[in-house]
């Protein structure tokens, strides 16, 4: 309940009227008490909300009326006063923003009748707070009408109450209704409506890029939401079906940054439609705005705006809006006279239908097709032609549903694209409302085309190489038809053609007949002789797709390379053929067969080509790897067009770089294909050697880069060569194969980023306040070429900074903080061993793997593992700062597998400190006050760190019984509680649910003995104080404990204990944006207790003081250091003897305090304090009050103090104050007199002494 503060005059008549009035010997004793409260209660919430302050004022006295009681409340500047409820007030022209002008407003409070808090006036300062601060403080004080007096003035008097506001986006929500939202503006059912929704921020805080802004509704009855648009929106239903029906829940987010006084670029427009008759449709929306991901929701000011809602009208008249699909069976393209079927499917969208309504449903077939029958199977469609008209029955169809489908059928009958359409349309009982999704079409292409193709090969390829055969061996030519479509060929016969292929034979070649004679192809004319033609007939016919072969056996009757072609066409037919093939650029193939003329062994005809292959030996992947080639003619002939060809795979990707990188040994003529150097992860070698004499070795090198995917391998590679043209006698001799190992080799790039509240020069290079949450990710990135296996990393974390909360891997990994490295800090971590690091404690190394020896794992090529983890700073000493520390990570990655390149193996992130950043602040209340002795009530005290940085050692710590400190002088407590225990505590963190950490209470608690009492000085106070290790960012800790009252002073009848509530951390407190952070750090709060009734009757002293000083009028004025002596007699004037009576002196500026017997003083306050004690009725006594003038001076011309003196009971408060004037020589700058300063004539006045609570006009039982 922060600490009071004295605001201008109205405190100040207020303070007189209670201590003043009509003298009179029997005038009434009211102890007016005064709690200030504040909406919501833990006097804290969003800049820019409506908050409260009520003062609540009641009696602690029994048996008597307060009437005219004035309360004084001072209010914050800045803030909008909206409101005041509970009481008359002088505040015209509300809504108005507060400032020195208007701040201060005077009520007239109701009779208070009944003693105690429940009994009080409560009274409502409703307000508008703007802006972030931490210091909305506002004062209530309240004064007894002239003529009564209170016992017990401190509890009334500038009871702060101080309110702390956060940030906030105000996001308002807006809906426009298309048509316009009108009960005269009807539509009927199924007709579509669209609803826009604008969001807009009023701030005072922007939404930031992190964050979103969520738009939530439920559909609702009578109406179904069929779609959603809006750039940057996107809209999930529960259940996630799409047009939601009526109860789906559904939640659209639009992600990104919303400055204040902006609203969202592009509005969210959902469409629906309505499904009921001569009704309203309303939607509820809502807005929330979120910092970032997850569940980050920004606090808003003024909720009443983040809904809004849509209202839709419809008419009596019935509509539904019907809709079709039509689709066609089986294929696009279709033979003609084919007999296509359709499906019709009626679809019943929003709206109503009845029983009884009839729906038509329309089918019109296009030039090119013939109609030949629409049907149903469901009854209750009737047919005629190519109509159907459909009864609803009972019960109608739901909405968004089926209705039973129809069957068109049709003949295809032209050679083109055919449209077929259908249109459903409301025949009786209703209207729909949309035409435009009423009609449905479907296409049919008629066609007569049928797509030949013809390939060629023949047997004596090998590897793909043309290889010599000798004269008169016979080899075989495979000719393949393939039917590319889209129609299949059906069997020859009338007008249906045949499939034919042509042979032209060139010199060289003879046919001698079909090798597959069962294939269904038939040649006549065979054997054939080139040069020559025949045509071979397949009639059997050929699906789309289907291909079928003629096998034709083949031997060369001459010398070289002679090239055999074919060609593949439809038969001529009389008429019209059912096929025809439109595409005959696909329809001819040649091969090339080379020969020689040899009929035995040793025949000077023949070539013996050998090759051997070698590798140059193991190699990691990347390195360069050579294979060498000797080729060599056996003769005897020489070899003419001699083709080298290896097939090179497993190469590097090419975001290595070349993969074949030389080819030499190469002769004049000779060429490869590729050419190196050239790319790519395999390489098909070609090369064209052309004539390799009889007993010429050539040897010929090619190098390359290999790769293996994991751990190495041994792999196999073989080379062949082969003669186009001279026939070679022993093959057995033209391949040969070599091995090499080949072993994984990687290159791992260690990269480490880190996000803080504050911006950087780089990702891994940031600032930070001290203790905020630093956000790490740390990969390890394979940079290949080959898979890295039981990948892992080791991060050492900084000396200075502690771990929060767990480690985040995936992808199989796991990790652990140890103490120590394992595995020497060098190797891969050794997860069985190492000492488990401290939880809460700084520094720590964080091991993580990916695989074991017993289970790898291996982490392909480009691919990367990832670890995320949170960190804060070690705070500073207390009272110190971190600011300008710097906090270097480093991480290293490995890997099992082989990795010569280690340099990019570490990564280091840097994060330079700067000024922590943080605002704790304490609340405290209380349940129950102005109760009878006996009674208890439970206070609640709050601590809040408003972050981003940890709040350290933070000790929270109440006094009791404490003092209320007016204008530097300190009230004491008044009566005597006990303590009853602490009877709960917890903890939250932003809006995650509370923690109850009663276990913990006796471990972070210390508090009195329960049954304890808090006797009244001289005695000791009672201390009760927690104390948090630390507190995060947004984390409130929640101390709950019961008070009972037990006694009162001797001769008081009302009394009141006060609570000095305060935190401290560590960490020096600052915030950015300027707010006193200091203002919220401390906070009091009070409960009064009273006697029972029929208590004595009350006894009076009227009290006087008259003060005099040394001087006489005849004196020159006082030389600065002279000796000023002041006397103050204080005498009784009845009836009643005066107990409790103490004199109050504040001296003013220039002039210095020497002594007074029986009195203290304090320097701070500068107040002399006298207690009288008892004095009966005509006694008198005096107080020597010795001073001496500053020297130089600089107080007032002429110098005046006034001294007061405060009595139990006294009735005439007008003669208990005096002052003296005394000349003295002018300062060489002249100062205000202080007696002009009502603050300090108030301190005086309400600083004498406490009303000693025995008198009262009640009777003491």
């Amino acid at each position: 309940m922060g600490m009071p503060l004295w605001s201008g005059r109205s405190l100040f008549v207020a303070a007189l009227t209670l201590g003043g009035g009509v003298a009179g010997a029997f005038a009434a004793e009211i102890d007016l008490v005064v709690n200030h409260n504040a909406v919501p209660n833990e006097a804290r919430g969003p800049a820019g909300g409506d908050f409260t302050y009520q003062p609540v004022v009641f009696i602690n006295t029994e048996s008597v009326t307060a009437s005219g009681v004035t309360l004084t409340q001072v209010l914050p500047e800045g803030v909008v006063l909206n409101s005041i409820t509970g009481a008359t007030c002088a505040a015209s022209g509300m809504p108005f923003t507060t400032d020195v002008s208007n701040k201060t407003i005077i009520c007239d409070i109701a009779d208070i009748t009944q003693a105690g808090v429940a009994s009080g006036v409560v009274v409502n300062f409703n307000v508008t707070i703007p802006t972030v601060n931490t210091n909305w403080l506002a004062s209530a004080s309240a004064s007894l009408a002239s003529g009564d007096t209170d016992p017990d003035a401190a509890n009334n008097q500038n009871i702060g109450r101080n309110i702390t506001t956060d940030a906030a986006a105000d996001v308002m929500l807006e809906v426009t209704t298309d048509p316009a939202d009108s009960a005269t503006n009807k539509i009927i059912s199924g007709m579509p409506y669209t609803q826009t929704i604008k969001v807009s921020n009023q701030g005072p805080s922007n939404i930031p890029s992190t964050g979103r802004v969520e738009v939530g509704f439920t559909v609702p009855s009578g109406a179904s939401v069929t779609d959603y648009s809006g750039t940057g929106w996107s809209c999930v239903a529960t259940p996630a079906v799409m047009p939601a029906l009526e109860g789906a829940d559904v939640l659209c987010t639009r992600n990104g940054a919303l400055a204040v006084g902006n609203s969202v670029p592009s509005d969210l427009v959902i469409q629906g439609v309505p499904n009921i008759v001569d009704g309203s449709i309303t939607t509820n929306y809502s807005v929330q705005a979120y910092s970032s991901s997850g569940d980050n929701k920004m606090l808003d000011g003024q909720p009443d705006n983040n809904t809004a809602n849509g209202t839709i009208y419809t008419s009596t008249a019935r509509g539904a809006d019907l809709t079709l699909t039509k689709t066609r069976l089986g294929a696009l393209t279709r033979p003609l006279g084919d007999q296509i079927t359709y499906t019709l499917t009626p679809r019943f969208l929003g709206g109503n239908l009845a029983t009884g309504d009839e729906i038509r449903v329309t089918d019109t077939v296009g030039a090119g097709l013939t109609f030949d029958s629409m049907t149903a199977v469901d009854p209750n469609w009737s047919c005629s032609g190519n109509a159907c008209v459909y009864t609803v029955p009972n019960p109608a169809p739901a909405n968004f549903t089926n209705l039973p489908a129809l069957e068109v059928k049709a003949t295809v009958t032209s050679a083109s694209t055919v449209t077929n359409s259908a249109e459903v349309s409301a025949e009786s009982g209703f209207t729909d409302p949309n035409a435009s999704n009423n009609t449905s079409s479907a296409n049919v292409r008629g066609s007569d085309l049928a797509d030949l193709s013809l390939s060629k090969t023949a047997s004596n390829y090998i590897n793909g190489v043309n290889v010599a055969v000798p004269i008169g061996g016979t080899y075989q030519y495979t000719l393949r038809v393939r039917n590319n479509g889209s129609l299949a060929i059906p069997a020859a016969g009338g007008t249906n053609p045949a499939i034919e292929i042509t042979e032209t034979l060139p010199s060289g070649i003879q046919i001698i007949g079909i090798n597959n004679t069962s294939s269904g192809w038939t040649c006549p004319s065979l054997p054939a002789t080139g040069p020559a033609s025949f045509t071979c007939t397949y009639s059997d016919g050929l699906g789309n797709g289907a291909s079928r072969n003629l096998v034709l056996d083949a031997v060369r009757t001459s010398e070289g390379n002679a090239t055999n072609s074919a060609c593949t066409a439809f038969a001529a037919v009389t008429g019209t053929p059912t096929r025809k093939d439109n595409n005959p650029s696909n329809n001819c193939d040649g091969v090339e067969v080379g020969a020689s003329d040899t009929t035995t062994p040793g025949d000077p005809n023949q070539a013996d080509l050998q090759i051997t292959k070698t590798a140059s030996g193991a190699v990691y992947a990347g390195e360069n790897l050579t294979y060498t080639f000797v080729i060599r003619n056996n003769g005897p002939k020489d070899s003419e067009n001699v083709v080298l060809i290896d097939s090179l795979s497993s190469l590097i990707g090419s975001s290595y770089g070349d993969s074949l990188i030389s080819i030499t040994g190469l002769q004049g003529g000779q060429s490869c294909t590729p050419a190196a150097p050239s790319a790519g992860t395999s390489r098909n070698l070609n090369c064209q050697l052309g004539t390799l004499a009889n007993g010429v070795e050539q040897t010929i090198e090619v190098t390359v880069r290999p790769n293996v995917v994991q751990v190495g391998e041994v792999r196999s590679n073989t080379a062949s060569i082969y003669s186009n043209t001279t026939f070679d006698q022993d093959i057995s001799n033209n391949d040969s194969s070599t091995s090499s190992e080949v072993t994984a080799r990687v290159d791992l790039t260690a990269s480490k980023v880190v996000a803080t509240s504050e911006g950087g020069t780089a990702a891994n290079n940031k600032s930070a306040a001290a203790g905020s949450l630093m956000k790490y990710t740390v990969t390890a990135k394979n940079d290949g070429p080959s898979s890295a296996e039981n990948v892992w990393l080791r991060d050492t974390l900084p000396a200075e900074a502690i771990l929060v909360g767990n480690p985040v891997v995936a992808n199989g990994g796991s990790c652990q903080v140890v103490t120590t490295a394992t595995a020497g800090g060098t190797g891969t971590p050794d997860m069985t061993v190492g000492t488990t690091h401290p939880v809460g404690t700084a520094g720590g190394v964080l091991e993580c793997v990916w695989g074991s020896t017993a289970a790898p794992l291996f982490l392909s090529a480009n691919g990367q593992r990832e670890v995320n983890y949170d960190l804060r700073s070690v705070p500073a000493a207390a009272g110190a700062s971190a600011a300008g520390r710097v906090l270097p990570n480093t991480v290293v990655v490995g890997t099992k597998t082989d990795e010569p390149n280690k340099t990019n193996n570490s990564a280091v992130a840097e994060v330079v400190l700067t000024r922590e950043e943080l605002d704790v602040l304490i609340n405290m209340e209380h349940t129950a006050d102005g109760f009878v002795l006996g009674g208890d009530t439970e206070y609640t005290i709050t601590v809040t760190n408003n972050g981003p940085t940890y709040a350290t050692n933070v000790i929270l710590s109440d006094t009791f019984p404490g003092t209320l400190n007016i204008d530097g002088v300190d009230y004491p407590s008044t009566a005597v509680f006990s303590f009853s225990g602490i009877t709960g505590l917890t903890r939250r963190v932003g809006s995650s649910p509370e923690d109850d950490l009663a276990a913990q209470i006796t471990t972070l608690c210390s508090a009195p003995v329960a049954g304890t009492e808090a006797a009244l000085p001289p005695a000791s106070a009672l201390q009760l104080g927690c104390v948090f290790p630390v507190m995060a960012p947004n984390e409130t800790m929640t101390l709950k404990f019961r008070m009972q009252a037990e006694s009162l002073p001797e001769g008081r009848n009302v009394g009141t204990i006060y609570h000095n509530a305060s935190v401290q951390v560590d960490e020096t407190e600052w915030l950015s944006n300027g707010s006193d952070v200091e203002a919220n750090n401390t906070t009091e709060d009070r409960t009064s207790t009273r006697l029972t009734a029929n208590t004595p009757d009350p006894e009076f002293a009227d009290l006087a003081l008259v003060k005099t000083d040394s001087t006489v009028p005849d004196d020159e004025p006082l030389e600065p250091g002279n000796t000023l002596i002041y006397t103050l007699n204080i005498s009784n004037n009845g009836p009643d003897q005066s107990t409790n009576a103490v004199i109050t002196d504040v001296l003013p500026v220039g002039l210095e305090f020497v002594s007074a017997p029986g009195c203290t003083f304090d320097g701070d306050t500068r107040t002399v304090s006298c207690a009288v004690g008892e004095l009966d009725n005509g006694s008198s006594i005096d107080f020597i009050l010795e001073t001496t003038l500053a020297d130089p001076y600089t107080g007032s011309v002429p110098l005046t103090n006034m001294a007061c003196v405060k009595g139990e009971g006294d009735p005439n408060p007008d003669n208990d104050c005096d002052s003296v004037d005394t000349p003295v020589k002018p300062p060489l700058k002249p100062a205000a007199v202080p007696v002009n300063n009502p603050l300090v004539l108030l301190a005086m006045i309400l600083g004498m002494g406490w009303i000693a609570r025995r008198y009262s006009v009640f009777n003491r039982g």
